[in-house]
């Protein structure tokens, strides 16, 4: 069967993209099972919707896919309706983190006919070989749809595929020169086409305003399966710089030693960043040294709060002296370190989040970024609103985690708009880090990126309008 894979247009202007790497591992297994997929990266083209037209007059598909996040929600709908509107006849089916949470809300679209849930490969495989058999989808795990007024959710798989099973995503398949000129979501890169990957899946961790895509359970790749992709993209493609976006991957030292060893002793020099967060208690000196020695040179680490009282409420329970540790080792090998930081959390109050700003203000940390805690579905934070009827705001035109989405009996969406500012404002007026960012002007292309940033950050927050409702 031929099937059409697609990552929606979105507003990626203010908002890096990079290679959508989901759709990778969708194609490569569809094409392992005997099928022919056809991703279509809707982000590329500025007119989306004439090219997508144009591709489905081209071919004739048996199947399409629309993966997205809460921020590409709105882009998937809009190609959904297309999809529709040009094949009415053709099966579509959604899958990704927003329609793993809400799909009931998401069956309810007239252009949407099933639902993956959770970690596609193996379901959407499922579906293409029932479709073209002409068979029944409910053996399919994971799989949500319509039988007649009904909607069915068929259980979950019984088990997660083993990580070193799946097939690297398929790169071949996508204009890989494309994805090296994007500003990819991380820290300025220092090697040439610089490329996304995952290690692992999964966090044991139960912090309460995270999802739960990828399960509990820490599934870690082999060293060796992740060397050899890394060796494929750096002779295939020239890839010079590793962009590790692993939910955890000092989970595991042991392996997370490995990995570096093998990057060390395979010969290629390459650039390694962190941009997705790393617990700060899970690195020691012994790691980070041979993490400098493979090639790192930025990491983000995941704070979220500088109140030990709000740690606990988040469950996310960091020992911040763990994270001073972890500054004054970063410092004294030369790396360069981001903060996280999360405000707005029900049950926070003023006073903690000025503890926040000023933990990250008087921190070793080179850059910060802070964020409001948004109750995406799903996430035990969402269903804490709803107990608590807080008043709430998360619509598909204001998704990311950029603009104030709840209203907290401790602090108005108004005062966290104030408080954000301010957490910018108190953390990069202190001279060391001012002087870095005015230096940073002069290199290629870095004031752009500055001026993007402000957009992207600030702007959201301080243009949102307080059309919060009660969360029901």
């Amino acid at each position: 069967m031929k099937v059409l894979l697609l990552r929606p247009h979105y507003d990626a202007h203010h908002r890096p993209a990079g290679f959508p790497i989901g759709l990778g591992y969708l194609a490569a297994v569809l094409a392992q099972a005997g099928h022919t997929p056809v991703p279509l990266d809707l982000v590329l083209y500025r007119d989306w919707p004439t090219e997508l037209r144009r591709v489905l007059a081209t071919h004739e598909f048996g199947l399409a896919g629309i993966s997205c996040m809460g921020v590409q929600y709105r882009g998937a709908c809009q190609a959904g309706r297309v999809l529709r509107e040009r094949a009415p006849d053709m099966p579509v089916v959604f899958g990704g983190a927003h329609p793993s949470i809400t799909p009931d809300e998401t069956l309810q679209l007239d252009f949407v006919d099933y639902v993956v849930r959770g970690e596609g490969e193996f379901p959407l495989t499922g579906l293409a070989d029932t479709l073209e058999q002409g068979g029944d989808p409910v053996l399919i795990p994971a799989l949500s749809y319509r039988r007649g007024e009904t909607i069915v959710h068929n259980p979950p798989a019984r088990q997660s595929p083993a990580m070193d099973d799946l097939p690297f995503p398929a790169y071949h398949l996508f204009p890989m020169a494309e994805y090296f000129r994007m500003e990819i979501p991380g820290f300025p890169t220092r090697h040439p086409n610089p490329m996304q990957i995952f290690t692992s899946r999964g966090c044991p961790y139960l912090c309460i305003y995270c999802h739960d895509l990828f399960g509990k359970r820490f599934r870690p790749r082999s060293p060796e399966n992740v060397l050899h992709e890394m060796r494929l993209l750096y002779d295939t493609y020239g890839v010079r710089e590793f962009l590790i976006y692993d939910d955890n991957f000092t989970m595991d030292l042991p392996r997370a030693r490995a990995i570096c060893r093998g990057i060390i002793e395979s010969g290629m020099t390459v650039g390694l960043q962190f941009p997705n967060g790393i617990r700060a208690d899970r690195v020691n000196e012994d790691l980070l040294r041979l993490m400098v020695q493979a090639g790192t040179h930025s990491i983000t680490i995941g704070v979220e709060s500088g109140s030990p009282r709000v740690q606990r409420l988040i469950r996310k329970a960091l020992q911040l002296e763990k994270v001073e540790e972890f500054l004054r080792l970063a410092r004294r090998y030369g790396v360069t370190t981001n903060g996280s930081f999360i405000i707005g959390f029900p049950g926070e109050t003023v006073a903690e989040v000025w503890q926040t700003i000023r933990y990250a203000r008087r921190s070793d940390l080179d850059y910060a970024f802070f964020a409001f805690a948004t109750p995406y579905p799903g996430t035990e934070l969402a269903e804490i609103t709803r107990r608590q009827r807080l008043r709430t705001q998360l619509l598909d035109t204001a998704m990311d985690v950029t603009t104030p989405h709840i209203e907290t009996r401790e602090i108005s969406i108004p005062r966290q708009k104030w408080l954000y500012f301010m957490a910018y404002l108190a953390f990069y007026s202190r001279p060391r880090r001012l002087v870095q960012l005015l230096a940073g002007l002069f290199r290629p292309g870095m004031m752009a990126k500055y001026f993007r940033g402000i957009l992207k950050y600030l702007s959201p927050a301080l243009g949102h309008k307080n059309k919060a409702s009660p969360s029901s």
